[in-house]
C-alpha cells in the first residue's frame, strides 16, 4: 500500500490550495478569450459585408458589442483575482 506524502506544514497546504485555485482559473480565462475572439471575428464579418446592414444586423451588433464588453470585464476580474492569489502566495 502506497501512502501519500504528508505536507510539511499547514502553510504548505494553503500555498498548494492557492496554486490549485490559480490553475483552475486559467481554464475559464481561456474560454472567455476564445469567445471574445469569436465575437470580434463575427463583428468583422458583419461590418465587412458589401451591402448596408439591416436594422436587425445593427441591433445584433449592438448586443454582440455589449457581450464583448461584459466578457472583457469578467476576464479582467479573473486577472485581478489571479494577481491577488499570487500576491498572497508570495507573502505566505
Amino acid at each position: 500500500m502506497e501512502s501519500k506524502p504528508a505536507l510539511a506544514s499547514p502553510a504548505d497546504r494553503s500555498q498548494l490550495d492557492l496554486f490549485e485555485e490559480a490553475c483552475v482559473m486559467t481554464t475559464p480565462a481561456a474560454a472567455i478569450k476564445s469567445e471574445i475572439r469569436e465575437l470580434i471575428d463575427l463583428q468583422i464579418q458583419v461590418f465587412g459585408q458589401p451591402a448596408p446592414l439591416t436594422p436587425f444586423e445593427l441591433e445584433n451588433c449592438s448586443r454582440t458589442t455589449e457581450k464583448i464588453k461584459s466578457l472583457g470585464q469578467e476576464l479582467d476580474q479573473l486577472g485581478i483575482t489571479a494577481i491577488q492569489l499570487e500576491e498572497c502566495w508570495k507573502v505566505s
